[in-house]
């Protein structure tokens, strides 16, 4: 009860602040193994009709594949660039693996992105994209990380 009261208060708080015009969201997606069609068919569709929405939205996809060569840079698509995730010994389980890309396509998007909020998310929440965005709008401006400020 008093964490969904003191999520009420919070939200009711960020009602408060003006919506801002353009809300830019980038989102750091955590896709699935092999899902690299998936991806493709995401940018040729939905995203490209976010775009031409004026929606400001950037994703960054990231895959949680296997390196059987123990590689120290894993490479994976960005928006059809290739970037290197920087590891000192690539971790051996899944877990281990999806946080060291997590960590590091947040690391990325805060060095390049002028978003105002990064926002790691599935490679099928375009079905709540907009409503999203409606929300943050009305969000108060704090720096938070892994939902805690």
């Amino acid at each position: 009860l008093s964490l969904s009261l003191s999520l009420v208060v919070h939200l009711a708080a960020g009602l408060r602040h003006a919506p801002a015009p353009q809300v830019k969201l980038f989102f750091v997606v955590d896709s699935m193994v092999g899902a690299e069609e998936v991806q493709q068919a995401a940018r040729e569709t939905w995203l490209s009709g976010l775009a031409r929405a004026g929606h400001q939205y950037r994703m960054f996809f990231l895959s949680n594949k296997s390196n059987p060569h123990g590689e120290l840079w894993s490479p994976y698509p960005v928006d059809g660039a290739r970037v290197a995730v920087p590891c000192e010994q690539w971790p051996r389980t899944r877990f281990d693996r999806e946080m060291t890309l997590i960590s590091a396509g947040f690391k990325w998007a805060l060095r390049v992105s002028t978003a105002d909020y990064i926002v790691k998310a599935d490679h099928d929440m375009y079905v709540c994209a907009g409503h999203l965005s409606a929300a943050l709008s009305h969000a108060p401006r704090a720096q938070f990380f892994m939902g805690r400020y």
